[in-house]
């Protein structure tokens, strides 16, 4: 599964603390260069990464796609499966997986 971002993007932004909010839009193209000067910030405020940083928080999305052979009637009247516990199965592994915790796919 492949997420991609469409259109264009709305930034909220403000000068100073005191200035009144102002919103931009962020195009396609734009949207390298402000990437760009993130991490040219982050790099800044680290010293190249000697400077450790305590509080910060990293947010990662993972898409899965989950298909069965027939549509949802399908597998549970014909085929006599429970999808939802077939989607837990998949998400526990996974989770098992990202946390590095050992998941018996035996059971």
């Amino acid at each position: 599964t492949i997420l991609k971002t469409v259109g264009d993007w709305k930034r909220r932004r403000q000068d100073n603390l005191l200035s009144v909010p102002s919103t931009a839009i962020i195009d396609s193209a734009s949207r390298k260069d402000e990437r760009n000067k993130a991490i040219d910030l982050l790099d800044a405020l680290s010293r190249s990464g000697s400077l450790p940083i305590s509080s910060a928080e990293l947010h990662v999305i993972v898409a899965v796609t989950h298909s069965f052979e027939n549509d949802i009637m399908g597998t549970i009247i014909q085929d006599s499966i429970n999808p939802i516990e077939k989607v837990e199965k998949t998400i526990l592994i996974l989770a098992s997986t990202i946390h590095g915790i050992h998941y018996n796919t035996a059971a």
